[in-house]
């Protein structure tokens, strides 16, 4: 999908027009899907590898610092963090792609089954940046033309 297309259907979307119909070249599919796969399976990595960090640090009680303990917390938060992500792409890939499976209460909006408040308002600040550089970038090129 080329970038003035993707500006114009965000644009849409983040004005509430979700009737904007949105093809996504085959490749451009087969990418969204093999970044699904390859996220989700680096999230289930981190939770494993969580785990075992955890158990390690449980295992050392009170010798444990309160410095790993809270690193260990953020390690945690990223992990949360990455799973919002990867439902936010799962659902992309969903629309995206056809297979429209998602929970149609969030009106189309990926942002919106994004349950971390914080990650929440820093992907919605981004994508309005973006939006907003994307269709400053298509009227120049547009204007360039003629």
């Amino acid at each position: 999908m080329d970038m003035n297309t993707y500006a114009f259907r965000t644009a849409a979307i983040a004005a509430g027009d979700d009737t904007q119909p949105l093809s996504v070249a085959r490749s451009d599919a087969a990418l969204l899907s093999a970044l699904e796969a390859a996220l989700h399976h680096t999230i289930e990595r981190l939770t494993a590898v969580s785990g075992r960090v955890t158990e390690q640090v449980l295992t050392l009680g009170d010798a444990a610092g309160t410095g790993l303990i809270v690193t260990l917390q953020e390690l945690d938060r990223l992990q949360q963090e990455f799973g919002a992500l990867g439902g936010v792409l799962s659902h992309c890939v969903d629309s995206w792609c056809g297979s429209n499976t998602s929970n149609k209460d969030d009106h189309g909006d990926p942002i919106a089954t994004v349950t971390l408040a914080d990650l929440k308002c820093r992907l919605s600040n981004r994508l309005r940046s973006e939006v907003l550089m994307m269709s400053t970038q298509a009227d120049a090129a547009s204007e360039d033309i003629f």
